[in-house]
């Protein structure tokens, strides 16, 4: 049985996102590089798609419904490139680390606070304009 380790939620949750094409491989050779069972990658891919609300399987995990929380805000280039960097380290190909740059989060946060001082300059250019 596969034990999913985090990079193998990435890389399920990458897919759910963005599809194989961001790996540039198909979903099958994709599930044979960290070893897991191609249904169970399948699975994993409907498990995220449950947990954003778009239909899919329910059952998933604690760990999965972490993995989607911690990359759902997170910027699209930022969240591909963590995928395929865990891929990478799952084929050895590359080095454990961070998977996404230690500043994505600021940059949610500040993306997030940029949006609320925007609606707040209309609101008051609103009340200006009366």
């Amino acid at each position: 049985m596969h034990r999913w380790s985090d990079d193998d939620d990435l890389i399920g949750y990458c897919l759910y996102r963005f599809g194989p094409d961001v790996f540039g491989r198909s979903v099958e050779e994709i599930a044979g590089v960290p070893g897991m069972p191609f249904s169970s990658l399948n699975i994993k891919i409907a498990n995220f798609k449950f947990i954003a609300g778009n239909g899919g399987l329910e059952g998933y995990s604690q760990q999965a419904l972490a993995v989607f929380r911690q990359y759902e805000d997170v910027l699209s280039d930022d969240a591909r490139n963590a995928g395929v960097l865990a891929l990478q380290r799952a084929a050895g190909k590359a080095p454990s680390g961070p998977r996404i740059s230690a500043n994505a989060q600021e940059i949610v946060d500040l993306d997030k606070e940029m949006d609320r001082l925007m609606r707040e300059l209309e609101r008051l250019q609103a009340m200006k304009a009366r």
